[in-house]
């Protein structure tokens, strides 16, 4: 998947320059960082409320890039959809998780 993702940022990298690739691309960024941050708080840090709090805005900043990036290059948006798919999964995931376990 990660493949995938750097395949479509690269795609938005080498399109001509303009205001939306700058934003785009700082999109990707930044959801590289909630990306990171989920692990380390759902797994480094046992905080599953934390990591469900960080999956939603991961979910958002994907879902922005998605749009930036259909206004520069569809096939690059198009390309981040199997992982908006997963987020969407380990979202369910994630609420199961701190369903069952939040009196424990």
């Amino acid at each position: 998947m990660y493949i995938i993702m750097a395949f479509s940022a690269a795609l938005i990298y080498v399109s001509p320059a303009s205001p939306l690739r700058t934003v785009g691309l700082s999109l990707y960024g930044l959801q590289l960082l909630c990306n990171a941050a989920w692990s380390w708080l759902f797994f480094g840090r046992h905080q599953v409320l934390w990591a469900l709090a960080d999956l939603v805005l991961l979910l958002l900043l994907v879902l922005a890039c998605f749009l930036v990036f259909m206004w520069i290059t569809p096939l690059a948006a198009w390309l981040l959809l199997p992982y908006l798919l997963w987020l969407c999964v380990a979202l369910y995931l994630n609420a199961a998780t701190y369903r069952l376990n939040r009196f424990s």
